[in-house]
């Protein structure tokens, strides 16, 4: 054989060897494709918010007070009290006595302007007697004078004496002296001053109060005050908690917020037993707490105990079920067999006569295991779990027993 038929033969073998070799590895590949499938079934489906709460008070007050100082202390950390109980006691006596101040500079301004508006009484009335006074003399005067026809000498010295009185009376009518209305007013500024002063003094005795009183029965679980000493602003100078009334404390995602609706039924799980619970609060608002990437939203939730809590401690952690929605007999997938395409589609493939059948399916509700299956898919139909990227539309493939 000749160099040149060797350089074409010789090709030519390369080519069909390499071509043998993909078409052996294809077939070995569509003959290796091998997947494992579970039929669409009813049943019934739970769709859970699965979340972590701290254990609460339903009855929780924080106690505080101004700058006191304390006097006395009934109490001590674990006690247990009733509603009305006094708990601590406080020095308020100099705040007592600008109390009695205020009271008495009010109602010595009350009795200043009542003496004023007498004296507006008394000064109207003089001037009303005199003037009457007056009048009555100038009748008198003018009937003398016209019955005096011929006898003028007789009743001359009367007439005298009365215009004298006249001038008199008129004399101490323009010397009495009037209640100006800016005096009136400044009394009662006076007292208005007077009265908000007292009322200002009441209510800050009110809020700070002699003592603190226990609003309801449960257990001191803070004291931050000791006697002598000054309550701070800042601190609760006392916590009183129910500790038989409780309730899990949640903060929940923006997307765990948004399936979550009050009276919604919950499961607490305890250490040795479960609790029934339901949905009781849940904030208007969102709110924000800065974390290490950048900042996290939450929205504040509760869940009530149905149940008797056993050996539950406040603050305690607890984990959660929230039941967010449940079906029966509804066609039902395992979550393995959905895929999510990239235009956020739901996928999954059938297994028909070992050809592969892909369907778009619209989903409902999901639990941990299973999804419904709206449409796209029919009761008795295979599967496939977990599809890779080899499985697709008309590919052929063998099925795991």
């Amino acid at each position: 054989m000749n160099k040149k038929v060797l350089k074409i033969i010789i090709p030519l073998l390369t080519l069909a060897l390499v071509a043998s070799g993909i078409l052996y590895v294809i077939k070995k590949r569509d003959k290796d494709i091998e997947v494992k499938t579970q039929k669409v079934l009813k049943g019934d489906i739970t769709s859970l918010v699965n979340t972590t709460g701290v254990i609460k008070s339903k009855e929780h007050k924080e106690y505080f007070s101004a700058q006191q100082k304390v006097t006395k202390i009934n109490v001590k950390v674990g006690d247990e009290v009733k509603k009305g109980d006094v708990l601590i006691e406080f020095d308020n006596g100099d705040l007592n006595n600008s109390l009695n101040q205020a009271q008495l500079q009010y109602d010595n301004a009350v009795l200043q302007k009542k003496e004023l508006e007498n004296q507006v009484g008394l000064y109207d009335s003089k001037i009303k007697d005199t003037e009457n006074k007056i009048n009555s003399l100038e009748d008198k005067k003018k009937q003398l004078v016209e019955g005096t026809m011929g006898k003028e000498d007789l009743v001359k010295k009367e007439i005298e004496g009365i215009t004298m009185q006249i001038e008199q009376l008129k004399r101490e009518k323009a010397a009495i002296q009037p209640i100006s209305k800016e005096k009136v007013k400044l009394a009662e500024n006076q007292v208005d001053m007077g009265k908000s002063s007292l009322e200002a003094t009441k209510s800050k005795l009110d809020s700070l109060g002699g003592s603190i009183i226990a609003e309801f029965q449960g257990i001191i679980t803070e004291i931050n005050a000791s006697v002598g000493g000054v309550t701070n602003p800042a601190a609760p100078t006392l916590i009183l908690e129910n500790i038989n009334s409780l309730k899990l404390s949640l903060s929940l995602s923006k997307s765990e917020a948004e399936k979550i609706k009050k009276d919604q039924r919950a499961i607490i799980h305890g250490k040795d037993k479960n609790y029934h619970g339901e949905v009781s609060f849940i904030s208007p608002t969102a709110k924000k707490i800065k974390s290490l990437n950048g900042e996290d939203t939450y929205v504040e939730t509760e869940v009530e105990f149905l149940d008797n809590p056993e050996n539950i401690k406040i603050n305690f952690d607890m984990d959660a079920d929230i039941v967010t929605g449940e079906k029966k007999d509804v066609l039902l997938i395992p979550t393995e067999a959905l895929k999510m395409e990239k235009d956020e589609k739901y996928v999954v493939y059938i297994l028909n006569d070992e050809i592969i059948e892909e369907r778009a399916v619209q989903v409902g509700i999901q639990s941990e295991l299973n999804i419904e299956i709206l449409s796209g898919v029919n009761e008795g139909e295979k599967v496939v779990l977990n599809p890779n990227s080899s499985i697709k539309n008309g590919v052929k493939v063998k099925e795991k027993n």
